[in-house]
Parts: C-alpha cells; structure tokens; sequence
C-alpha cells in the first residue's frame, strides 16, 4: 500500500475515533436550549437552598442574605 494512502487511511481512523468525526461532534453536541447536568444541579440546588428554613441555614453555616443572594444568580454561573 502507498505511503500516501496510509497515511490518510490512519488520519480518517484517528478522527473518527475523536470528536473532530462529524458523526462524533453531532451525538456529543447538545442544543443550546438544553442545559447541561451541572447546570441543572446548580439550578436545582440554589432553589432548594432558597427553601431552607433560617434554622436549617443556621445549622450550615449560612445566612438568609447568602441564600438568596445565591439564589439568585443564573443557571450558567
């Protein structure tokens, strides 16, 4: 086999293997409407840290002000 044809024939098993394949990009890509996992347990957790009872924040170590404060922030960060 030509050297040539090798070398291609090793670059295409290569990027197939990664995420530079199309076929691979396209099943790993998510929709930006879509939040991913830890954005969902952020999400999730900052409102159920806003539902906490001032006793319970107590007991963690956290005022009312620092939860809603947390609270309030976006999803994303």
């Amino acid at each position: 086999m030509n050297l040539a044809v090798q070398g291609f024939l090793n670059r295409l098993q290569l990027a197939r293997q990664s995420d530079q394949h199309p076929r691979n990009r396209a099943a790993t890509e998510q929709t930006p409407s879509s939040p991913s996992p830890s954005r969902w347990q952020r999400w999730h957790s900052r409102r159920q840290l806003a539902r906490l009872s001032d006793a319970q924040l107590w007991d963690i170590g956290v005022s009312r002000e620092e939860a809603l404060e947390e609270a309030r922030k976006p999803f994303w960060r």
